[in-house]
């Protein structure tokens, strides 16, 4: 087995069984190796033949050719350099093309997009809003109506904000994962990583609390938290159609479920949280990953400095009493 097309798919295999990664990084794992096999017209090509010239080339054919954007070709670059070095550590190579080449791809620095608490309501509301956000209504639904779109819809904006998780790992969550007496969820995060986020909105506790109630009376054997109106997993895509369909119309806004991820861990920093606190909830490995929110900390409180003004409040007496 030393074509690239085969050893694609015993990689790919192993990400799903012995890293247990998640179904969206293997997708994406999938459509980074298959470009560059598109790449090289080659799909019978060795993996032995393939040297650093051709990696350089890749790159420079997905930024100024195909117009891919610098984070997207730095992410297949990375997604590259892992397999081969799994190919070498499984000694389909004696050595990684990379290990003679090094291969820099530069990205602008952006804060990550994230919703102010106006938005954020505007949002639920508008996934239910014959609720009026009624705590009674809605944990009443969610005891006879497990599966109503608004409902899952409303539960998940709400958790994802209240704790950050990934939208991977939210339709991930079975009956099992939560502890409804310590509002504790086990979370299976990236690289088979398991962490714990918790609950500590009450209304939120017994939404998720009647949801997965009236789940668990059920005779199917789907014991997963999130399904949708036919009764059948609720998959990542669906959810994010949902998601844009309802920023559009009620903050006329671009939302994406990642969006409500910085939003959560803004909204912590911006509260005073603890970064490693912010850390340990989001499950990023290094502490350099979580720092990029005390940046939008920083911009949050630039935006309030500028509305108190306090100069300009004094500068108004002088005018008004001088």
């Amino acid at each position: 087995m030393e074509k690239i097309t085969e050893l694609k798919k015993a990689y790919l295999s192993y990400c799903k069984y012995s890293k247990r990664l998640l179904s969206n990084t293997i997708k994406a794992y999938q459509q980074d190796l298959d470009s560059f096999i598109e790449f090289s017209k080659q799909p019978g090509t060795k993996i032995s033949e393939i040297g650093p010239e051709l990696l350089q080339a890749f790159a420079k054919h997905q930024l100024e050719i195909k117009g891919a954007k610098a984070t997207t070709v730095r992410r297949r670059i990375a997604c590259l350099k892992t397999f081969f070095k799994w190919a070498k550590s499984n000694r389909f190579l004696e050595k990684s093309p990379f290990e003679e080449v090094q291969i820099s791809i530069r990205t602008p620095k952006r804060l990550p997009r994230h919703l102010n608490k106006r938005e954020v309501q505007l949002l639920t509301k508008a996934a239910l809003p014959k609720s009026n956000g009624r705590a009674d209504k809605l944990l009443k639904l969610a005891k006879h109506e497990p599966t109503n779109l608004g409902l899952t819809t409303y539960a998940a904006i709400n958790l994802m904000t209240a704790t950050g998780i990934r939208i991977g790992e939210l339709v991930s969550i079975t009956l099992s994962d939560i502890n409804t007496d310590d509002g504790s969820i086990r979370i299976k995060g990236k690289g088979a990583r398991e962490r714990t986020v918790y609950v500590t909105n009450k209304m939120l506790l017994g939404l998720i609390t009647n949801i997965a109630g009236a789940l668990s009376q059920k005779s199917s054997k789907n014991k997963v938290l999130f399904l949708n109106s036919r009764g059948t997993n609720l998959t990542s895509q669906a959810l994010r159609l949902r998601l844009k369909k309802l920023s559009n119309s009620s903050i006329r806004k671009k939302v994406t479920p990642h969006a409500l991820r910085h939003t959560a861990a803004t909204f912590l920093i911006d509260s005073g949280v603890d970064i490693r606190f912010v850390q340990k909830l989001l499950g990023h490995a290094s502490i350099n990953t979580t720092e990029i929110y005390t940046h939008v900390s920083d911009l949050s409180l630039k935006n309030t400095l500028l509305r108190v003004d306090v100069i300009g409040e004094l500068q108004k007496k002088e005018v008004k009493y001088g």
